[in-house]
């Protein structure tokens, strides 16, 4: 009995211990108080423009990619995307290439642009170096290596009005011109075009926590964005920023994305929400939900077309082995978000053990489209689209949630087929 009580008495106090310190981790995470100031020395920006949107005829994207150690996956992510809107587009295109490795980077570029046989578009390309000292802090942080760059796009860019934005890890499955019309949709406040982090309300992890300004629940996640940057250097955007990070640095668990959903969350004028399906991630989303019961809120689909996927971006590694997810690398990742948003810490810590994926259909796209060889693309798409089929039933049995997505696959590669091969190869499901 005596013993009993000692142990009563050490859990007691051990989980009073925790209490106290768990109490004192949210207070000193608490950014009321930097929110204040930080409204104070921001003021409101001047967004209101007068340009009107003119019509191009190509699309500008911009890719950045700094390449430190053994990271040969990222320029091969980076190319794959590449092939994916030079595949999908009927405009010219452009690229902007920020990198430190220039020397690698280019020849594999070169190659990719010029082993096209068909060559239905005109394709250029320029390149950048990074601006650390401009970016400064936000230069490098837990989730890669430049990461902060892209804020610094208006001023690196200074003879672009416009780009797309997307990180290295994202493939489409739609045309780019029909993300890059969302410009002209844009009224005349907003600055910048950005979904929200997940589409459905049931997935909503680390922004379902945090406790800054953000412009949704389930905040903005900036791996794709429309940037008017004549509008941001009007707007002073860059100067914005960088004063939200050196405010905020230790609430932010995501520092160069949680910078934007401060931004508009204080001031959600600038903002144009994209539909999820230009932002689409399968390894933590369920997709679009169409019988969401309030759509116009919801803003998952493109008003033109009603596909989960026009653009999927393979946050975590997940256009990859999904079992290296689970290595020291993403813990640390969680880890890193322990500090800054301590009730972010453990819904993601959870995903990581308890909610693995036996069927990574990210990773099943990514090399399908890896895989199409240009210099023989109606011989590589067939086999491809054969590859995809053979998944399907896999992914049907195992993956109910993410059967709704292999229809907007068969649509991208089946409208492959027909504009490069006139449909003269087709792949007939058993």
């Amino acid at each position: 009995m005596f013993k009993w009580t000692w142990s009563i008495y050490i859990v007691t106090i051990v989980g009073t211990a925790f209490q106290i310190i768990l109490a004192a981790i949210r207070y000193w995470q608490d950014p009321m108080n930097s929110v204040i100031e930080l409204k104070r020395e921001l003021h409101r920006p001047n967004f209101d423009f007068y340009d009107a949107y003119e019509e191009t005829n190509r699309v500008t994207m911009a890719f950045i990619i700094c390449i430190k150690g053994e990271q040969n996956h990222r320029s091969e992510e980076m190319l794959t995307s590449m092939k994916s809107i030079v595949l999908f587009s009927e405009l010219d295109v452009h690229f902007a290439i920020v990198t430190n490795k220039k020397t690698l980077i280019e020849p594999l570029v070169h190659r990719l642009i010029y082993e096209r046989r068909q060559r239905l578009i005109r394709v250029t390309v320029e390149y950048h170096e990074p601006d650390e000292e401009k970016a400064g802090a936000m230069m490098n942080t837990t989730f890669g290596t430049c990461t902060g760059q892209r804020h610094f796009l208006p001023s690196l860019l200074p003879h672009l009005d416009k780009v797309i934005y997307v990180d290295t890890d994202t493939l489409f499955l739609d045309s780019p011109v029909k993300l890059w019309r969302h410009f002209a949709a844009m009224n005349c406040s907003q600055i910048a075009g950005i979904a929200s982090d997940e589409p459905n309300v049931r997935d909503r992890l680390y922004y379902f926590h945090v406790r800054f300004p953000k412009p949704s629940p389930s905040g903005l996640n900036s791996g794709v964005m429309l940037m008017n940057l004549r509008r941001m250097r009007e707007a002073n955007y860059e100067s914005i920023v960088s004063t939200i990070h050196r405010r905020m640095e230790r609430h932010l668990g995501i520092p160069d994305q949680d910078a934007i959903n401060v931004l508009f969350g204080l001031f959600p004028e600038g903002l144009y929400r994209l539909p999820n399906s230009w932002n689409m991630h399968l390894v933590s989303s369920r997709g679009c939900d169409r019988c969401h019961p309030h759509p116009a809120q919801y803003q998952c689909f493109d008003d033109q077309d009603e596909r989960n996927l026009s653009l999927v971006h393979g946050v975590g590694g997940a256009f990859h082995d999904f079992e290296k997810l689970h290595d020291l690398h993403y813990y640390y990742r969680a880890a890193s978000m322990f500090w800054s948003n301590v009730d972010a810490f453990w819904p993601n810590v959870k995903i990581l053990i308890f909610e693995p994926t036996k069927i990574n259909v990210a990773k099943m796209l990514y090399e399908t489209i890896r895989d199409i060889e240009l210099h023989d693309l109606c011989a590589s798409v067939n086999v491809q689209i054969g590859k995809v089929f053979e998944q399907k039933a896999l992914i049907l049995k195992e993956q109910p949630p993410l059967h709704q997505f292999m229809s907007d696959i068969q649509v991208a590669l089946s409208w492959l087929n027909t504009t490069y091969c006139s449909g003269q190869v087709v792949h007939n499901e058993k």
